[in-house]
């Protein structure tokens, strides 16, 4: 037959002339890509006359996996592959290895094999910890292992979260919550009631208007005062914490507020009949008992 045709047969065998090279090769997509357009479904240049490889396809083991990366023959088996739902094989393209971790040793049923000191333990609670999202309910450590680990990786960062704490605290969010948490272990040092939420100090600042409940002014440093002092076994409570600029409750100290409050050159009989309203006052006695 002449070279000159585009398609040959040979013993039965359909083979295709490349139009640039004047081979003839195979007539099937493994050495030329699919055109719609021609009649026979294939581009007239082979593959490498574009620029492409033939794609060869290994021939494998049944039960067996070539792994895309290394070109190893593996087991099909999670012990050397990931599971990929989305693949036709189940199973990921590349190895457990070329993917960073480490081949999954084959241990009798019940039991587990530690990934950090490679011993194989009873797939138990004495010997590993609780994990849901792993593949048998435990860590892929024991627990010897990962007692080890953790206190390694916590020295390890102390300096890193001591540098984050520390510009925390400069924040001003950061100051409150300092200042609330010294606050209330003052008052539990002395065995008194420390019962103030965060949510409740929140609702204190939008009673006052983000304020000084003293002086109506607004706050660049937000401090807690005891209407009644820590020293005279004032609670850490909702009805005895209001908010007020730090310098004013420096100055306050720990003297009753009546007698201070009206002394000052900054005193409101309204400002004063609000907080005895918001601290459930009634005749200038509180309505809640103050004994513990």
């Amino acid at each position: 037959m002449s070279l000159k045709q585009e398609h040959v047969i040979i013993k039965g065998v359909e083979f295709k002339k490349c139009s640039k090279c004047e081979r003839l090769l195979l007539a099937t997509t493994k050495y030329f890509n699919k055109d719609k357009l021609r009649y026979d479904g294939l581009f007239p240049y082979c593959k490498e006359c574009r620029g492409h490889h033939y794609k060869t396809i290994p021939i494998v083991a049944d039960g067996n996996k070539t792994c895309a990366k290394c070109n190893r023959e593996l087991p099909a088996r999670i012990e050397y592959f990931h599971k990929d739902k989305n693949a036709s094989t189940g199973f990921y393209c590349y190895c457990r290895e070329c993917r960073g971790y480490q081949f999954l040793k084959i241990v009798p049923q019940g039991y587990k094999y530690c990934i950090c000191c490679e011993k194989v333990f009873l797939a138990t609670e004495n010997h590993f910890f609780k994990r849901t999202d792993n593949l048998n309910g435990f860590t892929s450590t024991c627990k010897e292992c990962h007692g080890r680990i953790s206190k390694t990786n916590y020295f390890n960062s102390i300096a890193e979260r001591k540098a984050k704490n520390k510009q925390y605290r400069r924040t001003q969010h950061g100051r409150d919550i300092a200042r609330q948490i010294f606050q209330r272990y003052k008052t539990k040092k002395k065995d008194l009631v420390a019962d103030l939420t965060k949510e409740q100090w929140e609702q204190c600042l939008i009673y006052f208007d983000y304020k000084d409940a003293y002086t109506g002014l607004p706050m660049n440093i937000i401090s807690q005062d005891h209407v009644i002092p820590l020293s005279k076994n004032g609670i850490y409570s909702v009805n005895n914490i209001i908010p007020c600029e730090k310098s004013i409750n420096s100055s306050k100290g720990n003297r009753p507020f009546e007698t201070w409050y009206r002394k000052q050159s900054f005193y409101s009989e309204d400002r004063e009949t609000k907080i005895l309203k918001y601290l459930h006052y009634n005749n200038r006695v509180q309505q809640l008992a103050f004994t513990i």
